[in-house]
């Protein structure tokens, strides 16, 4: 179970209210869809107060598909393509090269 405590402590009251939402729906959404025919990548930044990084890599852990990937995004808290656009970059051509799918450049 997660301590909602431990991870609303130190944030506003607007963020606070934005997490306990995104956890809301992560959990809702994975209650619903827990495996998948393709692989799937969880792209997740360590620092997202909107939905718990402990609760997604749960979520993926519990997931089953084919092939699965779980990238974490150290420095960012929403938006590692403009946080870090040269980790993000890697991550989608690793991606793509694991499946065989051409980059072009």
């Amino acid at each position: 179970m997660l301590n909602f405590t431990g991870l609303l402590r130190n944030i506003s009251t607007s963020t606070a209210v934005s997490a306990v939402m995104g956890i809301y729906c992560l959990a809702s959404l994975f209650r619903l869809v827990n495996r998948a025919e393709i692989p799937v990548y969880f792209l997740h930044d360590r620092y997202d107060h909107a939905v718990s990084w402990t609760l997604a890599k749960r979520c993926f852990e519990a997931f089953q598909a084919p092939g699965k990937a779980f990238f974490t995004f150290g420095h960012s808290a929403q938006s590692p393509h403009f946080e870090e656009p040269e980790r993000v970059r890697e991550v989608v051509e690793r991606i793509l090269k694991g499946n065989r799918i051409k980059v072009k450049r």
